[in-house]
């Protein structure tokens, strides 16, 4: 009797452990069916969404983005650039504020890794080149005596005397960033990183038919530091669509340097050749749209903005300096710029 019961016992705990050990199979696979259904195979360790494309995909390693960006920016301080009459500056002929940036094109890109511990290594780059504010201005009060007509205010000093002046503001902005993204929390990805921009432009106004007579202001930022944020999924469908927003701010050591100089009667005389340092500050907003076509194709649309604080920029600085010693201090401003980006992403 001993013998039996034992035996039923045995029996009754391998049937036991054998019903368990299908039904965890079952289980194992409808949920590995269901996530392939999904597009998507979830993953403890990233908690199911690294934020590459839409989902979390172990077996997918890198994403590449491209994006085509279209932003403008905000226009500068108001100073007298062109005056007139010559003698005696009385008329403004041309404000800086009066200075309107097209909205121009620059390229994004962005290549991620992503570790098995659910960590995303990223390096970025965007630059946006030759953005340009352009004016044409004619003044001419109509006498024999060429003093009276108009001037270019370069620093503390006027320019000459013309009657047909074209002034052409050109700016560059480049981005470069090494970032870490964490494993999501509560909702949040949060990211640390290295962030390199450099801002410059070039204020020339200049006779309008003759290159050799105007004048010239050079100025650039190189703003080195660190940078912290996240990005937070605000909408989503299970497989192909959602909306993503992301936040990050960091301090920046600022280089700066400011350079100017008059060219008239063939000849080019450097009138200020200045360096500075300060410590400046930095946000990007991004509010994107992404459409998963396929596991490895998804399409991106959505909305860019930059904002930088203690920047120099060329016009602001007219009425900080002197032509003749070079002397003044640099005078910082805040900079923004905002617009649109489209583009793509492959990850594999």
């Amino acid at each position: 009797m001993r013998w039996n019961l034992t035996t039923m016992l045995r029996s009754a705990a391998l049937i036991l452990v054998a019903a368990l050990s299908a039904r965890a199979d079952e289980v194992l696979s409808d949920e590995l069916s269901a996530g392939w259904d999904r597009g998507f195979v979830t993953n403890d360790d990233c908690h199911g969404d690294c934020g590459l494309v839409c989902g979390c995909e172990p077996q997918t390693c890198y994403a590449l983005s491209a994006d085509l960006l279209w932003l403008g920016r905000g226009k500068v301080d108001p100073n007298f650039l062109i005056v007139a009459p010559a003698n005696a500056p009385a008329l403004s002929v041309l404000h800086t504020s009066e200075l309107d940036f097209n909205v121009e094109a620059g390229i994004d890109m962005g290549l991620r890794g992503k570790r098995r511990n659910g960590q995303t290594w990223e390096v970025r780059y965007f630059g946006i080149f030759d953005q340009l504010a352009r004016e044409r201005r004619v003044y001419d009060d109509g006498d024999a005596v060429a003093t009276n007509d108009a001037a270019i205010i370069h620093f503390d000093t006027l320019n000459g005397s013309y009657t047909d002046l074209t002034t052409a503001y050109s700016s560059d902005l480049q981005s470069g960033e090494l970032n870490v993204w964490l494993c999501e929390r509560w909702g949040f990805e949060p990211v640390v990183g290295f962030r390199a921009l450099r801002q410059s432009e070039d204020l020339e106004t200049f006779v309008t038919t003759d290159l050799t007579e105007g004048a010239l202001i050079d100025f650039s930022n190189d703003l080195y530091g660190g940078q912290l944020g996240f990005r937070r999924v605000l909408w989503e469908t299970p497989s192909r669509c959602r909306v993503e927003a992301t936040l990050k701010g960091g301090v920046f050591y600022n280089d700066m340097k400011l350079d100017g100089e008059v060219r008239t009667g063939g000849a080019t005389t450097p009138s200020v050749n200045r360096a500075f340092s300060s410590t400046a500050y930095g946000a990007e907003l991004a509010v994107t749209a992404v459409y998963r076509f396929t596991p490895y194709l998804s399409g991106r649309i959505g909305y860019r903005g930059l904002w930088l604080d203690r920047v120099g920029l060329a016009a602001d600085q007219i009425d900080d300096f002197s032509a003749a010693t070079g002397a003044g201090n640099v005078d910082l401003a805040t900079l923004i710029y905002q617009g649109g980006n489209v583009g793509l992403e492959v990850a594999w």
